[in-house]
């Protein structure tokens, strides 16, 4: 349900408070925003029907509490007044104009907010906030979190002071900006630091071992599940939100137009936004993806009986044949009850039937030492515990829990739990990742004993099998606008984020290409191929190392000289291009020649005027213009494969030693020079 959209107009001549209070007003009685029947005045907002989180179920819960007990729920205290009534005028305010899926941010900025308010006015006026203040709670941001986190909720606050200022809702209104960086990897693909970052972007080789171990060997049901998941991952580049609402007929197998091979794939819908498509699996994963999926109904086999009887009787508690006779007994005792709710494993679960009584508010009445409940009154509680939005899974794509791949019955996936044979739950995003997070009561590899090689715990997401498809893709060639498309995004550009390919492995590509065993384009293609390089020839390799340019990669030896173009990297024969590697480089290649035109054109009109040095802007210009285009035509060219090595002809202009050297005056008496040929001298 889309909210009306109302727009709060301020009185220009009307002080700060008032409009703050016209503001809290308007957000207080106005607007529908979170519901008409929300409680303003509440400082817990579950605001489950309004803000949607991909592949949970749980319920979205909106805690106005100050900034020493935003982490204790229990011991929860709200932010001060009027300041608490501002923020809660925020956040449904912006709601309106923006809806959001996630408030974490913009709810802990508002809590560092009202500290550095209470720390520098020793009040919570909304109204006297100022850039001091801004800056003091961008500190406590940038103390607290990681960079990341602390930018993003930086931004958050330049937002709230940017409305602050439009609605004249502070005395005194600033162009404030946020004091926190963005976090930027840049272009540079040496060192440790991009070795720490891919490190931390990518699963361990321990991490693949254990999952490969656990997948085989292990038998609880959440053994099979995370590694069972943690296999599709493997598969293609997926979120994990998408995958665990894949439904249970995801498989698709079509017949290649050219080969006639099988091709198979998963049916599938992005997480963010983009279209349904078919993902498709390499042919080495085939088996293994076939027997996950096989693992994943046959677990959720027993769930999915009681998402039929519910979907058939939304109304009545589901109960095994044998327990039948029970339905409808105004008497049952706690050894019945614990029949009807948990899995009969053979043990007596009396007491636990009794603390589930009393958990779930089931009345209960003592009939001598022991005490009875009626039917009807734990039908109502087990009732209560059906996921929300059931029969309906997730609203965007229609899919209903009785066609999910994945569902298992309550408390089915920890151990130390007991299993109900009455209701069911969705699997979560949070199922899988704090099962392979380091948290030691839920973590698989501390369970199974498995560590890092430094004997350090094993860390693991499941975002980290994306960003290693995406790397593994790229180092092999894969086009852009495929791995965009395979990973299921909207725009190539978004393709950077997941790009950890290291100069090691540049260098390597651009030597397998001098060896022959890639495709090249130009004086590359042309060399002969070297099967071994021993130790004593290691000083005349062609391509020592490997570094990025605005265009492609520089292969110049910077141990045995600095660049000698000065960055003319157009003009330089140790520029290397990689055909379909990086959409952005070859952009870069085509903005740069139509500049050259430009720059060229401009030349020629000095030239014209007879400016002085204008000729050798002319000779130069043409020269970057012929080899820029030179290049475009190779990349243009349908014949040219992608991931083809590019580089031109030696190039045409001179080193700065090169053009040093004939600028030196050379003594007669040291050298003879032979008349019969113009010298190269110049004076």
């Amino acid at each position: 349900m889309k909210p009306e959209v109302i727009i709060f107009v301020p009185k220009a001549k009307r002080s700060a408070q008032a409009n703050l209070a016209e503001f809290i007003e308007l957000c207080k009685h106005k607007l529908s925003t979170f519901g008409t029947t929300l409680r303003f005045e509440d400082d817990i907002w579950d605001v489950s029907e309004w803000v949607e989180s991909k592949g949970n179920n749980f319920a979205i819960r909106l805690r106005f509490s100050n900034w020493e007990t935003a982490a204790n729920k229990r011991a929860m205290e709200p932010m001060a007044e009027p300041f608490k009534s501002f923020a809660k005028a925020y956040v449904r305010y912006s709601h309106t104009l923006n809806q959001r899926t996630n408030y974490s941010n913009c709810l802990t900025a508002l809590r560092a907010l009202e500290r550095a308010l209470k720390e520098s006015t020793g009040g919570c006026e909304p109204s006297d906030i100022r850039p001091d203040i801004l800056n003091r709670a961008a500190q406590t941001l940038r103390e607290s979190f990681k960079p990341g986190t602390a930018y993003n909720c930086g931004t958050e606050l330049q937002s709230l002071n940017r409305l602050l200022c439009e609605l004249r809702l502070v005395s005194v209104p600033s162009l404030w900006k946020s004091t926190i960086p963005a976090v930027t990897k840049g272009n540079n693909r040496v060192g440790q630091e991009f070795d720490e970052l891919r490190m931390d972007k990518m699963p361990s080789p321990a991490a693949f071992y254990a999952l490969a171990d656990i997948y085989r060997n292990g038998t609880d049901a959440e053994d099979i599940l995370v590694s069972s998941v943690c296999a599709v991952l493997c598969s293609a580049p997926s979120r994990i939100a998408e995958v665990v609402l894949l439904p249970s007929l995801c498989e698709v197998r079509q017949a290649d137009k050219d080969s006639g091979a099988e091709l198979y794939g998963l049916g599938w819908r992005p997480a963010k936004a983009g279209a349904p498509m078919v993902k498709y699996i390499v042919q080495p994963m085939h088996d293994v993806v076939q027997e996950a999926l096989q693992r994943l109904r046959a677990l959720s086999a027993p769930a999915l009986e009681l998402v039929d009887w519910y979907e058939r009787n939304p109304t009545r508690l589901y109960l095994p044949p044998a327990l039948e006779p029970l339905r409808g007994k105004p008497n049952l005792s706690m050894l019945e009850v614990a029949s009807i709710v948990f899995v009969d494993d053979g043990k007596t679960h009396t007491s636990r039937a009794w603390q589930w009584v009393k958990s779930a508010e089931v009345p209960s009445l003592k009939i001598g030492t022991k005490r009875y409940v009626s039917f009807a009154d734990v039908e109502a509680a087990i009732l209560r515990l059906l996921p929300r939005g059931f029969p309906i899974l997730d609203k965007e794509q229609g899919l209903k829990y009785s066609d999910a791949l994945m569902v298992v019955r309550k408390q089915e996936l920890d151990p130390a739990k007991v299993t109900y044979s009455c209701m069911f739950q969705p699997i979560e995003p949070h199922d899988i990742n704090s099962r392979i997070a380091t948290r030691p009561s839920l973590n698989l590899f501390t369970k199974h004993g498995f560590k890092e090689d430094d004997g350090s715990d094993i860390e693991l997401t499941t975002h980290k099998f994306r960003h290693y498809l995406n790397s593994l893709a790229l180092v092999n060639n894969m086009d852009q606008l495929d791995l965009a498309r395979w990973s299921g995004r909207r725009n190539v550009s978004q393709n950077t984020a997941y790009d950890h390919v290291s100069d090691r492995e540049v260098t390597q590509k651009l030597r397998l290409a001098y060896q022959g065993d890639a495709a090249a384009v130009g004086p590359v293609a042309r060399l002969h191929k070297i099967a071994l390089v021993p130790r004593d020839q290691f000083a005349r390799l062609r391509v020592p190392t490997a570094h990025t340019t605005d265009y492609g990669y520089c292969i110049h030896d910077f141990t045995m000289l600095p660049c000698q173009q000065h960055q003319d990297c157009m003009n330089c024969d140790e520029q290397a291009c990689i055909k379909g590697v990086d959409a952005r480089k070859e952009a870069n290649i085509r903005a740069s020649r139509d500049e050259t035109r430009l720059l060229l054109a401009r030349a020629k009109e000095a030239l014209h005027e007879g400016e002085y040095g204008a000729d050798k802007w002319v000779v130069h210009q043409q020269m970057t213009l012929a080899r820029l285009e030179s290049l475009c035509t190779i990349l243009d060219d349908p014949a040219v494969p992608e991931g083809a090595v590019i580089r031109l002809d030696d190039s045409p202009l001179q080193t700065a030693i090169e053009r040093a050297t004939q600028r030196k005056p050379i003594a007669a008496t040291s050298l003879s020079v032979d008349t019969a040929r113009p010298s190269k001298v110049e004076q």
